[in-house]
């Protein structure tokens, strides 16, 4: 009987052990390196990362057009490492600065996040982009902050836009490039001659091939 009552006092003085430590747990350690400027015509690459073995629920990265109030979101995709990234709709011509900030959440849904950014729009060289992250770039599911707002972030174009995530977290079709159809300044290469977003990408060949209406897990793995 003793040593009954034993590991019953060991297991429950664990589990307080457990509880306490969990919350004493410092917020994540996130790193997210400052990019010099978003590509004009292009999409930008946003990076973060957290101390490998930290435990991330949910990765995010916000955004507007700089000047504007209302933030946008994309959810961040999962890569080795304790690394994220994510890929930002291409800016309109006319939009000479962007902000973003990156936060992430814990476990226990404790939100941390790095420094909000503002970056000009500038038509410097910039990395060019991954074949996974071509494939992000294409297939935008961009989440809504405010319900007064449009579904297409303010000085941002349609290209690769096709979907939208409401305040209640639902996965909506984006109605608004639905019925854009892309300039040619923005037509992609490889093959590619023009883009409806949301529908289809029409080869030079004509060949029509649907883009994917699917939303990435939060967050999900590289490919």
């Amino acid at each position: 009987m003793t040593t009954c009552r034993l590991c019953s006092s060991v297991i429950v003085l664990g589990a307080l052990l457990g509880v306490s430590q969990a919350s004493l747990a410092g917020p994540l350690q996130v790193a997210a390196p400052r990019i010099s400027a978003i590509p004009a015509g292009g999409n930008a690459r946003i990076t973060a990362s957290v101390p490998p073995g930290s435990t991330v629920s949910s990765a995010r990265v916000y955004f507007n057009a700089a000047d504007e109030k209302v933030e946008y979101y994309l959810e961040m995709v999962r890569g080795d490492s304790g690394s994220f990234w994510a890929v930002l709709p291409i800016p309109k011509s006319e939009t000479k600065d962007v902000q973003y900030r990156v936060a992430l959440r814990d476990a226990e849904g404790k939100e941390s996040a790095a420094p909000r950014e503002r970056v000009p729009v500038s038509s410097s060289n910039e990395p060019q982009l991954t074949e996974a992250e071509q494939r992000y770039a294409k297939n935008l599911v961009i989440g809504i902050t405010d319900p007064s707002v449009p579904l297409l972030p303010e000085g941002f174009e349609c290209y690769g836009v096709v979907s939208a995530i409401n305040v209640r977290g639902e996965l909506i079709p984006n109605e608004v490039c639905r019925r854009t159809i892309i300039p040619p300044a923005l037509w992609v290469g490889a093959g590619t001659a023009a883009a409806v977003a949301g529908a289809v990408i029409i080869r030079d060949d004509g060949e029509k091939l649907p883009v994917s209406p699917s939303r990435p897990s939060p967050p999900p793995r590289n490919p």
